[in-house]
């Protein structure tokens, strides 16, 4: 079987990701308004202000994450991937993190280091979408590039 053809997709902020962020926000806020409905509130007023306060600050910290998340195009050429993200520099690894159907959360690393989470979407992709999510899959069967070509199952194709 040949391997998965050559694809692109662009690289964006992830609905999901926001969508869990909130949920979890207001899940905080709302333990936290719990808390201070209770009737051992005034004994401990300084730990539920500390706790509110985190909740708060997580909150801002988290959805600063989702806005600065990587955006860019990640590119599949049926033996290596590459990240515009890192520039010049060769992708080392593709390692699909979790995987939701219509999202996939994927770590990139780099030759040099560097590491990029990654949401990837079906709707950034649209008709791409399966030959992408067949791509990620068969490049978890590809050796990094700094392991032997003869091991790699594309040096026979």
């Amino acid at each position: 079987m040949r391997g998965a053809p050559a694809i692109s997709i662009k690289v964006g902020r992830s609905w999901l990701h926001l969508f869990a962020v909130a949920a979890l926000w207001i899940l905080g806020v709302a333990v936290c308004l719990a808390f201070f409905q209770s009737q051992h509130f005034e004994a401990r007023r300084m730990l539920m202000t500390l706790m509110s306060l985190n909740v708060v600050l997580l909150g801002v910290i988290a959805f600063l994450g989702w806005w600065c998340a990587p955006c860019g195009l990640l590119r599949w050429d049926g033996k290596d991937w590459h990240w515009s993200g890192f520039g010049h520099v060769r992708v080392r690894r593709l390692l699909l993190t979790a995987d939701f159907q219509k999202e996939m959360l994927v770590r990139v690393s780099a030759e040099n280091g560097a590491v990029a989470w990654l949401w990837l979407n079906s709707r950034s992709a649209k008709q791409q979408w399966i030959p992408l999510r067949r791509a990620v899959i068969d490049s978890r069967a590809v050796l990094p590039s700094a392991e032997s070509e003869s091991a790699s199952p594309h040096a026979a194709s």
